[in-house]
Parts: structure tokens; C-alpha cells; sequence
């Protein structure tokens, strides 16, 4: 082999290395791993609940950013409940359709599993917003929930 064809496959090897390595940190930082902030804020947030559990239980949303909530149980229905409080955070003056201010409290409409799902009616100013799914078999049962999770969005 001569001196010439050597160079080509060391180069060719070189290559080849080098497409393996930017390939395994594509994928890498694909799915996270190569990240050491691993809960950046996001412009707009999708929270799925189910039975038992929110994710993420802590949605960073930046500044005019969305929210919706998605809801992954087949045994109840959800809502999305504020404190009344909360009512001078949103951007916006009309939280209709998905939510209205009742009872002390600014909730959502009922969110069913099969095709349903709510989104903020506006961006909250910046800070953090507690907030209760409550769940419920019922529509008529929402005010008085079967279970009830706890979750947060904070917007940046």
C-alpha cells in the first residue's frame, strides 16, 4: 500500500470518528443528557396529570409564554384551580371560555381525558403561581373533588 492510499484511509478513519462523536452528541443533547440545566424554561408548557401524579409538578414558562394541561386519567375529569388571588397576574382581562372566577377562586373548565384540553387563557405576569388540579368523576362533582393534586407554574 502506498504512502498516499495510507493517508486516505487515516483520513477517511479520522472522518468517520469524528461523525460518530457529533452523532452521539446530537443525540446526547437531544434527549438531555448532555445538558447541565436540565429544567430551562420553556416558552409554552404542557402539563399532563393522571390519577395520581402532574408532570411536570413545576412548569417554567418564559415570559408570554402558554400553558395547557392534558389529562391522561380515563377515571376522572380535572380542573384547574387558582386562588382568587391570582386574578391581577394575567395578562389578560377575559379568562373565558377555559376558566372563570367563582366562589373565591378562578377555575378551569372540566378537562376530559378523551379529547379536552385547557390552555391559559393569557401569560401571567412574572413570578410563582401555585395551583390544585382537582379531580372528580363527575362534572357536576368538581367543587367538591375526589382527590386533589398540587402543582406550580413559574413564569420567568
Amino acid at each position: 500500500m502506498s504512502l498516499r492510499t495510507s493517508a486516505v484511509f487515516a483520513a477517511r478513519r479520522s472522518l468517520a470518528t469524528i461523525a460518530s462523536l457529533l452523532l452521539v452528541a446530537s443525540l446526547l443533547a437531544l434527549h438531555g443528557c448532555a445538558s447541565s440545566q436540565p429544567d430551562m424554561p420553556r416558552k409554552n408548557a404542557m402539563i399532563q396529570f393522571s390519577d395520581m401524579s402532574i408532570h411536570p409538578s413545576v412548569a417554567e414558562v418564559k415570559a408570554g409564554g402558554s400553558v395547557v394541561w392534558i389529562n391522561m386519567s380515563d377515571d376522572y375529569l380535572g380542573a384547574v384551580t387558582f386562588p382568587d388571588s391570582i386574578r391581577s397576574s394575567f395578562t389578560c382581562e377575559e379568562l373565558r371560555p377555559n376558566f372563570m372566577q367563582i366562589s373565591g377562586k378562578i377555575q378551569s373548565i372540566p378537562i376530559r381525558s378523551d379529547n379536552e384540553n385547557v390552555t391559559l387563557p393569557c401569560p401571567l405576569k412574572p413570578g410563582r403561581y401555585e395551583y390544585e388540579l382537582w379531580l372528580s368523576s363527575r362534572p357536576s362533582e368538581m367543587d367538591n373533588p375526589q382527590r386533589t393534586l398540587k402543582g406550580a407554574l413559574v413564569f420567568e
